[in-house]
């Protein structure tokens, strides 16, 4: 599954009580992740980095609602004038664990072990 790394953990814990939430992306990984992101595609979303995800790795699954790529003014503090942006809204459907975290060329693949709840 494809997998949003570094997000903060208010962003996660908005997206899970209010159910839907936009983020914008502009790290590298994370925008590379969005542009392949097609709606109705489930994407696993965890506050651990590239390098600190692993195999119980905590995190939740969100449906892609909408996705939009565009190019921000980001003014004068780098050498460049406009960084790319993904805008990408989410709703929330569970928490979930990696199983498996495999680094990609375009990404992050994590497999996944879902939560069930029960009773």
């Amino acid at each position: 599954m494809k997998t949003l790394i570094s997000i903060l953990e208010e962003s996660l814990k908005d997206l899970k009580e209010n159910e839907i939430k936009t983020l914008e992306l502009v790290t590298p990984d994370n925008v590379k992740t969005a542009e392949d992101l097609q709606r109705g595609e489930e994407v696993f979303l965890t506050t651990a980095g590239k390098r600190d995800a692993k195999p119980g790795t905590k995190g939740v699954i969100a449906e892609v609602k909408y996705k939009k790529r565009f190019y921000n003014k980001i003014g004068s503090l780098f050498d460049e004038k406009e960084a790319l942006t993904v805008r990408v809204q989410l709703e929330y459907l569970e928490d979930a664990d990696a199983k498996d975290v495999m680094i990609e060329d375009r990404g992050l693949e994590t497999e996944i072990e879902k939560h069930f709840l029960f009773g």
